[in-house]
Formats: structure tokens, sequence, C-alpha cells
């Protein structure tokens, strides 16, 4: 009994001295797989907005601001940073697959920094959508 249990010792030490590192990395791949995941999830919400300072579709328009937003959900709205927003009237979204669209801005939070922008696209652009989840 007790060589049988040596036996037996010895090869799950070598199964494991084998196995371990094979199964550390394993783990270590799985997590790294799960966080570009979500990663790429969530980038498929964030988008950026520029704003110019003019409203003349055809004048000069002169870069004045631009940030980045987060998709709220599929009808368009899209929460940017206030300081971001540097023209109220004139508002440019570019989505994750680099498409432009304008945007209307709907509203402040001066105490939180936050704006409320619309994005003006057709009802397929807003369908594709992925907000942030």
């Amino acid at each position: 009994m007790t060589h049988h249990f040596v036996r037996r010792l010895a090869s799950v030490l070598l199964t494991l001295f084998i196995c371990a590192p094979t199964t550390q990395t394993w783990a270590k791949d799985r997590a790294s797989s799960e966080r570009a995941r979500l990663i790429a999830r969530a980038a498929r919400s964030v988008v950026t907005i520029i704003s110019s300072d003019s409203m003349d579709p055809y004048g000069p328009l002169t870069h004045k601001g631009s940030c980045s937003g987060i998709l709220l959900d599929g009808q368009g709205h899209v929460a940017p940073v206030l300081q971001g927003i540097a023209d109220l009237h004139n508002i440019e979204i570019i989505l994750h697959d680099g498409s432009m669209w304008n945007g209307t801005f709907l509203g402040k939070d001066p105490v939180t920094g936050v704006a409320l922008v619309e994005l003006k696209a057709p009802d397929d652009v807003r369908s594709a959508l992925s907000p942030v989840s």
C-alpha cells in the first residue's frame, strides 16, 4: 500500500509541476480576453464630439472644441463633457465606425459638467448604435 501511495503522489506532483504553469497561463489569457472583450464592447459606445463657431454651412469653420461622449441609449442621446462643447449650435458627432452626424444640444448640468446631446441620424443608424450597458 505504501508503494502505491508513493507512486500516486509522484504522479500527482509531476502532473502539477507540468500543468500548473499551463493552468496559470490559461487563467491569465482568459482574464485578458475577458478584459479585451469588455473594452471592445465599451469602445463602441464612445463617440467624439466636435463643435465649431460658425452656423453658416458655406462659411469657414473654425474648430473651437472637441471631447468624447458616451451613447446613453438607442435613441442617440449622448453625454459629453460640457467644456468640450464650444458652440451649442454647430455640433458634429463621430461614431466608433467613423461616420459623422449632426447633433443637437438638449441641456447641461453645470454642477457635474455634463451635457446632453442628441444624435441626428436616420433610424437605421440609430438602431445599430451600441449604448453603454
